[in-house]
């Protein structure tokens, strides 16, 4: 740990190294200071117990020393010992053994330097009586040093120590032994205890103490509570081990917000500071415009006039609304007014203020003022706005406008006060409106039909539209003629990019006074007087008389146009219909609005051309041989079609009503064949090739609601796209052998080559993850047996056998894929919600066994023989025609409501029955067809 704090090392060696045991003591020989009356065997032969002076203490001990006298079997047992809460114990033995070299002539060879460990469990004590077939060899005990005669002479005993242990014990108690078979030996100490771990706060949580486990390889989890005011996200866990120390710690408990760790204990926060968050840290002193916090506080309350968002952290300062913006002015420009304003000179202490803008009007004449409608344009959405300028247009002529801007902050929510300034701002005169787009709707060798667009808001101010157009003129891109003089029909502005057309004056039109709109300005006008008719005018050739317009009740009259003119088309409608024109020829045309207050600036200029003569009689032949081809071609197709269904139908072999059950649209794919995934060589290719690896974050269990063969099975939900779907979640227990892996995940492998509307549907597997889980559609009416005995008698008789058919239909789609179940039966039927039954339970290894109680047994449980056919039984040969019979079963099944076949037969007699010619009988009501 180079370069580590000391202090962090020391937290680190702490946190990783185990706690340490206790013992709690079931018999201690050498405490009981010879008071045991332990039993001996032979009676008055072999061990002995004596008294002896050790470092000037009197010990008691049991001796046996019988080298001399040949061949010896003495036994020594202790009193019945209760064993309590212990589940596994601790033997220490101290003792002596003298070296066989120091009996010259010790009984021919037969002296030992070892004795043996026995132990026996009962759950009574049996006094006297002893039988040595009762206990269980534990160990030969060997010692690591032997006492030779010059430490005997000069009484230097030399004393081992050995410890051993046994366990799962089950009893209630339990006696030890111990077998001299000719050593020279002396018991000086027995000593017999339990490990547990202890009582422990740890993590801010308290675990209780524990007994240790046991099994030496494995650890006991054991759930912790956290300590008062602390909380865990995740329970707090520590694993036992069968030496009775803590391993493994799992999550910790955290102080609650106002409480901070000391000791392992969580103490309130001082006045004066907060701790906002469950977390380890420490309290903290109050931020800025706060007012001191009382203890136990998260957080610290705002002075007045300060807040704080729901987003702002705890640990920053309370912060107020901003101060109104500055310097609001108000710039008009014509039909817009340019706001601008400077920020506010007090941001409250915050980085987040942005600006809404509100508008009312007022009508000088009346005095009545309102909010602007929602014809008011603004160049950006007038709220929450973070710069300092804002364009508002559209707005309308002699109408007083009052901007109100509004600083606001992520605190305005929370205070009554508003930081708002304003400006106002009189409009006398606003642009006319103007065409946006010119688009052709029609068009012959002589005419042309045309439509525009206007903003909407503005249709209504319009007087008339006036069109001008003119042939193209090769030499020029664009029509510049000479502008009017009369004062009345200009524009009331140009630009360089648009030349404006001017018709001539208008006998019937009053004079108009118009100024610029560059700012805000005052408009004079005569109301117009209606016309019913419009008028062309020509600048340079003199006025035609009038000429019919194709607008549907208008005259208009029209010029005669040479290459070196323009006409002027004057109208009251959006659309136009401009007659007499040249064939094949180009045209420019542009339209501007009239108003009483003006003439709106011209359209971008648009080039259109009439088409060539003679062409409107071609393009109607044309249409009419297109639509005679179109016509035969689709009588000719639907003559094909109808002849080729009636083939189809005449070669149609006749099917019988099974076939057309079996015949689903999914099932007239060709079949596979089933691969046995065993047959590979590596069982996770396989897996691999049939099933789909799905992410354990996709998957969410959610309740147990069963237990299978390798572990539990929980209901849960598959994340697909957006959507959650129930699924069936099947998961391996922990403690797995790898043949348990390569079982469960063999059965995922088959059920992933099946798909058949009453086969259950293999979603995916977990493999790559632990634990391993299967994913298959969840089955909301579980087993079908259980299923019908709960809905007994709710059933008629063609639902019943509407279920038979879908079990039925699953089966010939397995036997068409070779594959034989083996294990059919109403309890591997499951039931979805819309009373679909589905096969399940595949790839189980099953070997019959010699057991009369037993059948073919699988790797985790045995299967009743009831649902075996009897050559299956003889001669353990699993076929289709064996899936028959035990679908027969099945159908015994369904139509008693989940009753067991054969009642409460045993198994032996079930096959004896069955081989003296007994079947079962017809369920009540049950169909004569079905059993006969």
């Amino acid at each position: 740990m180079a370069g580590t704090p000391p202090a962090l090392t020391l937290l680190l060696l702490t946190a990783l190294s185990p706690l340490a045991a206790e013992e709690v003591v079931l018999l201690d020989f050498a405490k009981s200071h010879g008071e045991l009356g332990w039993l001996t065997h032979p009676y008055g032969k072999g061990w002995d117990q004596l008294q002896n002076v050790l470092n000037d203490s009197l010990i008691y001990m049991y001796s046996v020393c019988n080298v001399l006298e040949g061949e010896q079997e003495n036994w020594l047992r202790t009193n019945w010992i209760y064993r309590g809460v212990a589940q596994r114990i601790f033997i220490e033995l101290q003792f002596t053994v003298r070296d066989c070299n120091s009996f010259p002539t010790a009984g021919g060879g037969s002296c030992k330097e070892t004795f043996n460990l026995y132990y026996a469990e009962s759950d009574v004590d049996y006094g006297t009586n002893f039988q040595k077939r009762q206990f269980k060899k534990i160990d030969t005990i060997a010692p690591d040093e032997i006492t030779v005669q010059e430490d005997f002479t000069a009484r230097n005993v030399k004393l081992n120590v050995e410890v051993r242990s046994v366990g799962p014990l089950r009893r209630k108690g339990f006696y030890l032994a111990f077998q001299d078979l000719g050593a020279c030996v002396a018991l000086l100490s027995v000593r017999v205890y339990y490990k547990r771990c202890p009582a422990v706060v740890r993590g801010m949580a308290r675990f209780p103490e524990t007994v240790a486990g046991p099994d030496s390889q494995t650890l006991a989890e054991v759930r912790g509570s956290c300590v008062a005011e602390a909380v865990a996200e995740q329970a707090p866990a520590l694993h036992c081990n069968a030496d009775g120390e803590w391993l493994v710690p799992i999550g910790e408990c955290l102080c609650r917000a106002g409480f901070q760790s000391l000791e392992d204990t969580c103490q309130a926060c001082p006045p004066g500071t907060f701790k906002a968050a469950v977390s380890s840290g420490d309290c903290q002193p109050c931020p800025p415009h706060t007012l001191p916090a009382p203890a136990a506080a998260a957080a610290c309350p705002c002075e007045d006039g300060f807040f704080r968002a729901p987003e702002d952290p705890p640990e920053h300062p309370c912060t107020r609304p901003p101060s109104p913006p500055q310097a609001v002015t108000a710039l008009g420009l014509g039909a817009a007014v340019q706001l601008r304003w400077a920020p506010p000179a007090d941001p409250g202490g915050r980085e987040d203020v942005t600006y809404s803008v509100t508008c009312e009007q007022c009508w000088p004449e009346s005095g009545e003022c309102r909010p602007c409608d929602g014809g008011v344009r603004f160049s950006q959405p007038p709220r929450g706005l973070t710069g300092t300028e804002v364009t508002v247009t559209d707005l309308e002529p002699h109408v007083n406008y009052t901007f109100t801007v509004e600083a606001r902050n992520g605190v305005s929510p929370y205070s009554h006060l508003h930081s708002v300034a304003s400006a106002t701002i009189s409009v006398n005169q606003t642009e006319p409106p103007r065409v946006t787009s010119v688009s052709l709707d029609g068009r012959t060798a002589t005419s042309l039909v045309l439509s525009w667009t206007v903003p909407l808001r503005q249709q209504s101010r319009v007087w008339k539209y006036e069109v001008t157009y003119s042939k193209k003129v090769t030499e020029l891109d664009t029509l510049k003629p000479t502008p009017p003089s009369h004062p009345s029909l200009s524009p009331p502005s140009t630009s360089p990019s648009t030349s404006s057309l001017h018709p001539c004056p208008d006998p019937h039109q009053p004079p108009i006074r118009a100024t610029s709109i560059l700012a805000p300005i005052s408009v004079t006008s005569i109301p117009a007087p209606s016309m019913s008719l419009p008028h062309i005018s020509s600048i340079f050739a003199p006025p035609m008389p009038p000429l019919p317009v194709h607008d549907p009740g208008v005259t208009l009259p029209c010029p005669q146009v040479d290459e070196n003119s323009y006409s002027v088309l004057r109208c009251e409608g959006t659309s136009v219909t401009l007659p007499k024109l040249s064939p094949a020829t180009a045209y420019v045309v542009r339209v501007q609005a009239l108003t009483a207050d003006g003439h709106g600036a011209f359209s971008p200029q648009h080039e259109f051309e009439t088409l060539p003569e003679g062409s409107e009689a071609m393009a109607s032949a044309a249409v009419i041989t297109g639509s005679v081809t179109g016509v035969v071609f689709v009588v000719l197709l639907l003559t094909a079609l109808l002849y080729i269904l009636q083939r189809r139908r005449r070669s149609r072999p006749r099917q019988s009503a099974e076939d057309v059950y079996f015949s689903k649209s999914d099932q007239l794919k060709p079949l596979k064949t089933y691969v046995d995934p065993h047959t590979y060589e590596d069982p996770n290719q396989a897996m691999l090739k049939f099933t789909t690896e799905i992410p354990p974050s996709f998957i969410t269990r959610q309740k147990v609601i069963g237990a299978g063969e390798f572990g539990e099975v929980y209901k849960g939900t598959l994340k697909r796209g957006r959507k959650e779907v129930p699924v069936a979640i099947k998961t391996l227990k922990v403690g797995y052998t790898e043949k348990q892996r390569v079982d469960f995940l063999s059965e995922a492998t088959i059920m992933g080559q099946f798909c058949h509307h009453n086969i259950i549907r293999l979603e995916g597997v977990v493999s790559k993850y632990k634990p391993f889980m299967i994913i298959t559609e969840y089955m909301e009416n579980g087993a079908l047996d259980k299923f019908l005995r709960e809905k007994e008698g709710e059933f008629g008789v063609i639902q019943l056998v509407g279920m038979l058919r879908g079990i039925a239909a699953g089966m010939k789609y397995l036997a068409n894929m070779n594959y034989v179940h083996r294990d059919l039966a109403a309890r591997n039927i499951l039931v979805n919600s819309n009373l679909v039954c589905k096969v399940s339970d595949f790839g189980l290894s099953r070997v019959l066994e010699d057991d009369p109680e037993a059948t073919y047994t699988t790797s985790g449980g045995k299967i009743p023989i009831r649902w075996t056919a009897p050559e299956a039984i003889s001669y353990r040969k699993f076929t289709s025609a064996s899936d028959v019979w035990s679908y027969g079963i099945v159908m015994w099944e369904v139509m008693s409501y989940g009753e067991r076949p054969y009642w409460e037969l045993s198994n032996h007699e079930v096959m004896k029955a069955i081989n003296e010619g007994f079947r079962l009988p017809a369920p009540l009501d049950c169909p004569r067809p079905s059993t006969s």
